[in-house]
């Protein structure tokens, strides 16, 4: 059972710019994990142990701004999350099998800022851009005997970005081709609560594209796109199972095109 209530406010700075501010809670009941027991009778009984309620003020503040006679807009937003009872997943080696725990964290906390501009500096010209700044942190943790206390919480980068421009050009008076490079970029991330160098992915970029060809109205299109063309090797999640000998690695898209 997830709950949430949210206390929101605005104002208009100018015609063009709008602030806000925002205050919300709300809680995650607790529960039981559903994974597999381990054959431990003693680590089976700390597995089965019931998980408490996870609750969350979360606080923003934004802006958000249409400017330049309507050829920029620019939006950005701060916010901090406080946990108390963070529901956290943890999976410890033993030396036989593997011990799957969900418990709670005493408290942790999220904050971090959004931006986004999107710009026609010239007619048939479009760019977007979006960036995040994220900081987490868990305060105070130890679960099975272990503390994962000032620890980043798991697949929480620090910084992500992505861009993309829309550049058109007229071939006749009703056709048009669109040229749409793109790039992404996704700081260092652990997949683990421990924070294990070996559950890492260092920062990325990704770079793709699309050329389309279309009708001026809209009415039809094709197009080619590729993704990933610097065929980047990289990660999505990784576990650490070396009970069973391995540890289990998750790839990311290829170099691809279509």
């Amino acid at each position: 059972i997830d709950t949430a209530a949210t206390l929101m406010g605005g104002v208009d700075i100018t015609e063009d710019v709008m602030a806000y501010a925002s205050v919300s809670t709300g809680f995650k009941s607790g529960g039981f994990n559903g994974g597999f027991l381990n054959f431990d009778p003693a680590q089976a009984a700390v597995q089965a142990q019931p998980y408490g309620e996870e609750t969350l003020t979360a606080y923003e503040i934004g802006l958000k701004s249409t400017l330049l006679d309507h050829h920029l807009r620019f939006n950005a937003a701060a916010f901090y999350y406080d946990y108390s009872d963070l529901q956290l997943y943890t999976l410890i080696n033993t030396g036989t099998i593997p011990l799957a725990l969900l418990d709670n964290a005493a408290n942790a906390t999220i904050y971090g800022a959004e931006f986004e501009v999107i710009a026609r500096p010239v007619e048939r010209l479009d760019i977007m851009l979006n960036l995040g700044l994220l900081n987490t942190e868990i305060k105070k943790f130890t679960s099975a005997g272990t503390d994962y206390s000032g620890n980043r919480i798991a697949m929480s980068p620090a910084v992500t970005f992505s861009g993309n421009i829309t550049y058109e050009i007229p071939l006749s008076a009703n056709l048009k081709l669109a040229l749409q490079p793109s790039v992404s970029y996704r700081s260092r991330q652990f997949f683990s609560t421990d924070n294990n160098p070996l559950l890492e992915q260092q920062g990325y970029w990704l770079l793709g594209g699309r050329i389309a060809l279309s009708d001026e109205n809209g009415r039809w299109e094709a197009a080619i796109y590729g993704r990933n063309l610097t065929h980047k090797q990289y990660i999505n999640y990784a576990v650490d199972v070396s009970d069973f000998g391995f540890i289990e690695q998750f790839q990311g898209e290829p170099r691809s095109f279509g």
